[in-house]
């Protein structure tokens, strides 16, 4: 996520009384027309849109703004991918999401908590797996170099390795004809 069409140090407040993007506003993913799409009030009393990044591409065409809103989605989602959990509970704690009734004796909002905190259960253990599994194969690349350096016809030596980075290779006998750090 490295195209930057706004970047965080043009920070500013926005809101409806000013004309400013804010940097949440500009990737918001909701594309214009929607009424949470970020608008200000002009001078005149007219409500008008905001340059965001779904907007950034001037086009008639509602698609083009869409897959720019869908894009930012993505990237959410896969920054985090308990985005929508997270939204879930937001608007369970608003009141905005109730459940009037339950299946076979089954509170549905009790499973979809418990669904819920399984995911992040297992994407904590995933998270650990994943680090420990990285620093096994580190140690085992080191492992491996270190049984590579041993075998003296195989790699240069660390003295040799050195004098080669800084170019000394004019003295010394281990870089003649049969030295340490002779190589053909």
């Amino acid at each position: 996520f490295m195209v930057i069409q706004k970047s965080i140090y043009d920070y500013a407040e926005g809101g409806e009384d000013t004309a400013t993007t804010s940097l949440s506003e500009y990737y918001t993913t909701a594309v214009p027309g929607d009424d949470d799409y970020p608008t200000y009030t002009d001078a005149s009393g007219n409500k008008v849109n905001k340059d965001t990044y779904v907007s950034f591409i001037s086009s008639t065409d509602q698609s083009v703004s869409k897959g720019r809103a869908d894009s930012v989605k993505s990237l959410i989602n896969s920054f985090d991918s308990t985005y929508d959990y997270r939204l879930y509970e937001e608007f369970v704690e608003e009141g905005m999401i109730t459940f009037s009734e339950s299946v076979a004796g089954t509170d549905i909002g009790e499973q979809i908590d418990k669904l819920i905190a399984n995911k992040r259960t297992y994407n904590k253990w995933n998270a650990e797996k994943e680090l420990n599994d990285e620093w096994r194969t580190y140690l085992e690349l080191i492992e491996l170099q270190e049984q590579e350096r041993a075998k003296k016809d195989r790699l240069l030596g660390e003295t040799c390795a050195i004098g080669f980075k800084t170019a000394n290779t004019d003295g010394g006998e281990e870089w003649q004809k049969g030295g340490a750090c002779y190589v053909e």
